[in-house]
């Protein structure tokens, strides 16, 4: 069994640099950008410099190493053969394999073409520090993993991290998953979702995948998504991923969602750099991005960070662009784009906090769109909770809308932009920190700054001089000085190469 580098080809790794940013010829795949090529390095490496200016993509393979130890996989490939560049094996589970007997070496490239999957690919503890990845030369996204679902309960559910560690899944393709695309379990079992009990999950990554086309077995609660992780999965990196096309949420996090196990933990999340948009297209009360944490507020560091979120309700009443829901505390919400949903229902809200406290949510950008029945901001406590909402804060945020005459929102009370109210036996919730932010109705129309339990204490309304479908920021904005003092802007959002797609619900500003 092979256990080192080959010696029958050139084994790839590009340096770090490099890989920031591939160059990659044209690809269109549902509106997404891509940019591909083989050409020499020094060619590549030109066009990385100019391009990754102001940009640094994430680096997902560990290690220092230019040339590490590597088994391969490929579509033509024998899992008789050795696994090497020219004699690849044929399936992830051979791979999966040779990994766990070498101890050097724990990293496999996928080379180009469609894996066709009839089961879950599972890595458990005995994968720990392995990393899957495409292979470099021919980009990101040209290995598909297919988990073959056309509708509900058809297909699988592609790839689960069962109670594995410092594990990485970097530049792949997944699609048509059953319930999710990307699993992350950790600790006691869940549901009918997540066997166990199983190890702590500890230091994953998924970077620079696209994900699409995701079904799910529900229309509410245990929802699914592109990727979903549960239980005791601490340092989880989700960063530079593409997410669409999904019944239910983009990222969805859930820490003793059920109140059984009450010793989950999500410390240490990172979701950053991401492009989201036409999730949430079936199910009801979910979020694009969405956590939650019944374990009084146990969970800390968590980072929601430099996403782009678009199109992300359609039909399903009481959708929100980010969702911290039933207890998540401890939450920095920055940098964020988060533009019109797809289609505003009852209850569709930018942003919701339920019962949570010391969450921060500043320097983003909420585009509430056309329609007037957009909620910005909802801050509820849930029914029996005992813990009041507190230390929760907005502000130095930018929210733009496009539409005549008066908001209609509908939830707790008609026509406000932010909504606040308590569920039975639940403590009274605080108000949050709401102050300077930027407000602009580019069609003329109301600017609701106040709600039915609270208000900014000091709105502007100013333009922000945004435009295009990145909302790009003009020097010299307004909001870029005191007191708003925007930090946001055009983002860093998907895998190398990756541009917003100019389709779907259009930004409110000019574009």
């Amino acid at each position: 069994m092979h256990s080192g580098p080959s010696s029958d080809g050139p084994e790839v790794r590009l340096p770090g640099p490099l890989r920031k940013r591939d160059l990659m010829h044209k690809q269109h795949t549902h509106g997404l950008a891509f940019v591909r090529s083989v050409r020499p390095l020094v060619v590549v490496l030109l066009a990385v410099l100019i391009l990754s200016s102001g940009c640094s993509r994430t680096e997902g393979t560990r290690g220092g190493s230019t040339k590490p130890a590597a088994f391969y996989v490929a579509p033509t490939g024998n899992d008789s053969n050795k696994g090497t560049l020219v004699a690849p094996f044929l399936t992830l589970e051979r791979a999966r394999d040779a990994m766990r007997a070498s101890s050097t070496t724990k990293t496999v490239f996928l080379r180009a073409g469609s894996y066709a999957r009839t089961t879950t690919l599972v890595l458990t503890s005995a994968d720990d520090g392995e990393t899957w990845q495409y292979y470099p030369p021919e980009g990101v996204d040209t290995a598909i993993l297919d988990g073959g679902a056309h509708a509900s309960h058809t297909g699988v559910d592609v790839l689960l991290i069962q109670g594995a560690s410092n594990i990485t899944i970097d530049g792949l393709q997944i699609q048509n998953s059953d319930n999710y695309g990307i699993g992350i379990h950790g600790g006691a079992p869940f549901e009918d979702q997540f066997a166990g009990p199983v190890p702590p999950a500890s230091g994953d990554a998924i970077v620079n995948n696209v994900i699409h086309d995701g079904y799910t077995w529900h229309t509410q609660r245990w929802a699914g998504g592109g990727v979903w992780f549960e239980g005791q999965v601490k340092n989880l990196v989700v960063r530079n991923n593409v997410v669409y096309n999904q019944y239910g949420s983009a990222i969805r996090g859930c820490a003793n969602p059920d109140g059984d196990t009450p010793t989950d933990d999500l410390s240490g999340l990172d979701i950053e750099d991401n492009a989201i948009y036409d999730v949430d297209t079936i199910v009801k009360d979910n979020g694009a991005i969405y956590t939650e944490d019944r374990t009084g507020k146990k969970s800390t560091h968590l980072t929601i960070k430099n996403n782009y979120v678009r199109d992300w309700s359609r039909d399903a009443p009481e959708d929100r662009g980010i969702y911290l829901d039933d207890g998540t505390s401890n939450a920095t919400v920055t940098g964020n784009v988060v533009g019109p949903p797809g289609k505003a229902a009852r209850g569709t809200a930018s942003l919701l906090i339920s019962s949570g406290s010391n969450n921060t949510v500043s320097g983003n950008i909420f585009d509430l769109g056309t329609s007037g029945k957009d909620s910005l901001m909802i801050h509820y406590n849930m029914p029996g909770s005992r813990n009041a909402m507190t230390n929760n804060t907005f502000q130095g945020n930018v929210v733009i809308m496009s539409f005549a005459g008066r908001q209609s929102t509908e939830f707790f009370a008609p026509g406000v932009s932010y909504q606040a109210d308590v569920g039975s036996g639940a403590a009274q919730p605080a108000s949050p920190n709401c102050r300077n932010n930027v407000y602009h109705n580019y069609a003329g129309g109301q600017e609701r700054t106040d709600g039915n339990r609270f208000g900014d204490r000091a709105p502007i309304h100013t333009d922000p001089q945004l435009s295009g479908w990145a909302y790009s920021v003009t020097p010299g904005s307004p909001i870029l000085k005191a007191p708003v003092n925007f930090q946001g802007g055009e983002g860093c959002w998907g895998p190398p190469g990756f541009k917003i797609p100019q389709t779907g619900t259009p930004p409110s500003c000019p574009h």
